[in-house]
């Protein structure tokens, strides 16, 4: 598995977060097999996404699909922000 996580700040986080579920839910995602979302709490405009998906060339074909870039854009994902990092987990645990 391979995780991504999506780092952006968004034009407004109220007007962001719709269009992402719309986008989460439709059969253009339908390669992610879980999500979080987490909002920054000093920039309420601040969007991290970590998406769980099967494989890096999996990942790899999502993220270079143009409708994702489109629907970011759709979000004001504001484009200089982003940052993209591809993971793989080594090590888990909880207290």
């Amino acid at each position: 598995m391979t995780t991504v996580f999506v780092h952006h700040r968004v034009a407004d986080y109220d007007k962001w977060r719709p269009i992402f579920d719309e986008w989460i839910e439709s059969e253009f995602s339908r390669d992610i097999k879980s999500y979080y979302v987490w909002r920054g709490i000093d920039d309420s405009n601040l969007a991290i996404v970590a998406s769980t998906i099967a494989s890096r060339q999996t990942a790899d074909a999502l993220f270079s699909n143009p409708a994702l870039g489109e629907a970011m854009a759709r979000a004001g994902v504001i484009q200089p922000s982003v940052q993209i990092d591809f993971v793989d987990e080594v090590g888990t645990g909880t207290r």
